[in-house]
């Protein structure tokens, strides 16, 4: 009774009811495995699956998300051709994102210091100049790491591999991260269905309302891989370097790195699972966006993925 009481609150506050009990839905322990980080990842079962999109997913898409414009343009050919993808097995991916405690633990620098490397701007009004810093949209050691350049959680990796635990760390491939964030629903835009409400993820929900900060990791119910905001939150920097189609990109579930995606003559970096803030086709599992490596970002985070040393 006592629980249906707050539940009811949570919900005329416009809170996600799964804030409060999302460990109510967690996945039994027998496929689980926590580090001495205390990070906790979770075994992927092999199999494969159909990456991308193709004419009947972005209808789909399209229709569900009611967002018209572009959707059957340019804006989808990252998506395209859809193929078969192979998910072998011995991946661990973490449950949740990379925590700012975490980060901390492992390379120093708060969520305050790595906003005031990336975050501040320098605008002009009529011939003033104004400068500034962004806002941080979530604080605490529990809310995922965000303001990080792909540059610096490669960086991240290299030290976490230093340990000597026993086991490889990486960030994600792509397909892995795609693989991950579909959970074995090949044939819907996420693992939970087609629409998004506010008890599915923190991002842009379809009635249009969304929460406009960061949350607590681990805040919304997981997947059928027992894996927490693949969808919404902060997007999640993958090992790929992005190419704008899916011709020659690698059928084993690696990484592409064979094509040196460049925009303006930077290096650029793939991005899943859209933010807080992206729109429901943005956050879609198949979508694809990019952005530079050695530059951070108010709505990127990441996940590793690891294998067991041999």
């Amino acid at each position: 009774m006592k629980k249906r009481l707050f539940a009811l609150l949570f919900f005329l506050l416009g809170v996600p009811v799964s804030v409060a009990f999302s460990q109510l839905n967690t996945p039994p322990t027998a496929n689980r495995f926590t580090n001495n980080l205390g990070m906790e990842f979770v075994s992927i079962p092999s199999g494969e699956f159909m990456m991308g999109s193709d004419d009947s997913d972005i209808d789909l898409a399209c229709a569900a998300t009611k967002n018209i414009k572009g959707c059957k343009s340019f804006w989808t050919d990252g998506e395209r051709p859809k193929h078969k993808v192979n998910i072998g097995s011995g991946i661990l991916m973490m449950r949740f994102e990379v925590t700012q405690a975490q980060w901390k633990e492992v390379m120093g620098s708060s969520i305050d210091q790595q906003r005031d490397k990336w975050g501040r701007y320098s605008r002009s009004l009529f011939f003033i100049k104004i400068e500034g810093k962004y806002k941080l949209n979530g604080v605490g050691p529990d809310i995922p790491m965000y303001w990080v350049s792909w540059s610096e959680v490669n960086e991240f990796v290299r030290r976490m591999n230093d340990r000597n635990d026993g086991l490889n760390y990486t960030l994600p491939s792509e397909a892995e991260w795609e693989y991950a964030c579909r959970a074995g629903s090949s044939e819907t835009l996420y693992s939970f269905g087609n629409i998004i409400t506010r008890k599915d993820a923190n991002t842009v929900w379809n009635d249009g309302r969304y929460l406009d900060t960061i949350v607590k990791v681990g805040s919304y119910r997981p997947n059928a891989f027992g894996l927490f905001d693949m969808v919404g939150n902060v997007g999640e920097w993958t090992a790929d370097m992005y190419f704008d189609n899916y011709e020659g990109h690698p059928s084993d579930g690696s990484p592409n790195l064979s094509k040196r995606g460049k925009m303006f003559g930077e290096n650029v970096r793939v991005i899943r699972g859209g933010g807080y803030s992206s729109s429901p086709f943005n956050a879609r599992c198949a979508r694809r966006v990019w952005n530079f490596e050695n530059k951070g970002f108010a709505d990127t985070g990441f996940r590793l993925v690891a294998r067991r040393k041999s």
